[in-house]
């Protein structure tokens, strides 16, 4: 046993140097592909050069004190079926996760409900109905800005792009579909769970009888989360740390652009709309890279507010870091703590049977 615990820091050692070394070589090689297309590094490193280290700071810990707030959020869910639940427990858990989504893509999101079930000793499928429950809630507020978004978007003077330009025009009305699509599932979860239930325990029929009492201990289960946190003060107070917890994330946007000459004279309603294209973006995910974020970062700043390509991919780069990748250190560092290998992270997905 000691022995695997000593050899688990160990892989997640090498495989942190292994991480490293693909970004040092990514870098490596968008850099020769910069000077060959004629991008301006000059203006790219006068732009990271200028920053305000103090605000960068404040951005990083604003950043690192929304995942507090997802992480309590998560508590309302957890304490009915674990009382004894740690608060700072389900923090680290959350940085861990989040570190693993960063690092493996989006099949790292299984990671933190797996480290949060195995932590608090409770069924996988009770934490995954938690995580689908929270996705609902972040999508709702995310769609509000998205579309807050859209309707600044829309007054913009000059948008060259003209793909830009058609999202903007036909955003609108999906935005708003989405939104009450969100809301009748939510509705659907918290006001008719049995009947729900009732319809999953008769599609599972439908299953060879080996394959039956599984499936409806898995349903049960998996819906234990969403009677627990169908009171209505069980619903104001996950709607309640969802406000909060993107309240602090919008500070940790308006610290960001505070950092940065260039962005210095944004409004609030210029970072919301920021924010809301980001938050979109983040749904591609590339392992190790990001992808979608930056894309949208570059794009809104060099679009919407017409700012050199150079200044703009840095003060992306800046801000993925920041509110992206600033959870890492923390994560890597808890990872160690917990003794928790590389191995066992990227294994999580195959622990989803209850």
């Amino acid at each position: 046993m000691s022995q695997s615990r000593t050899e688990s820091p160990k892989t997640l050692r090498a495989g942190l140097w292994l991480v490293v070394a693909a970004v040092v070589a990514g870098i490596a090689i968008l850099v020769r592909r910069g000077t060959q297309s004629g991008f301006d590094w000059t203006l790219f490193r006068t732009t990271i050069l200028a920053a305000h280290w103090g605000w960068l700071a404040a951005a990083w810990g604003c950043a690192v004190l929304s995942y507090w707030g997802r992480s309590e959020r998560w508590l309302v869910m957890l304490r009915p079926l674990a009382p004894r639940a740690a608060s700072w427990a389900v923090f680290r858990d959350t940085a861990i996760g989040y570190t693993a989504l960063t690092l493996f893509g989006r099949p790292g999101e299984i990671v933190r409900p797996w480290l949060i079930a195995r932590t608090n000793s409770v069924p996988l499928s009770s934490q995954l109905s938690a995580w689908v429950l929270e996705r609902i809630y972040d999508t709702l507020i995310v769609l509000g800005i998205f579309g807050f978004a859209l309707l600044s978007a829309s007054s913009a003077a000059t948008i060259s792009h003209p793909g830009i330009r058609w999202i903007v025009d036909a955003g609108g009305a999906s935005v708003g579909l989405l939104a009450i699509v969100c809301l009748a599932v939510l509705i659907a979860l918290h006001g008719a769970p049995h009947a729900l239930e009732a319809r999953l325990h008769a599609l599972a029929t439908v299953l060879p009888e080996t394959g039956r009492d599984r499936a409806s201990r898995f349903i049960e289960s998996l819906l234990s989360t969403l009677r627990a946190a169908n009171s209505w003060s069980a619903v104001l107070s996950l709607l309640g740390w969802s406000i909060v917890e993107w309240a602090i994330l919008i500070s940790a946007y308006v610290a960001i652009f505070q950092a940065f000459p260039e962005t210095r004279q944004l409004t609030l309603v210029q970072t919301l709309t920021f924010l809301g294209f980001v938050s979109f973006g983040s749904i591609v995910q590339i392992p190790g890279v990001g992808g979608g974020v930056q894309l949208a970062s570059i794009l809104v700043l060099t679009e919407f507010f017409h700012f050199p390509l150079a200044a703009s991919t840095g003060i992306a780069l800046a801000a993925w870091a920041v509110s992206f990748v600033g959870i890492m250190p923390l994560g890597l560092l808890f990872a160690l703590q917990q003794g928790l290998s590389w191995a066992q992270l990227k294994s999580a997905t195959k622990e989803i049977a209850p």
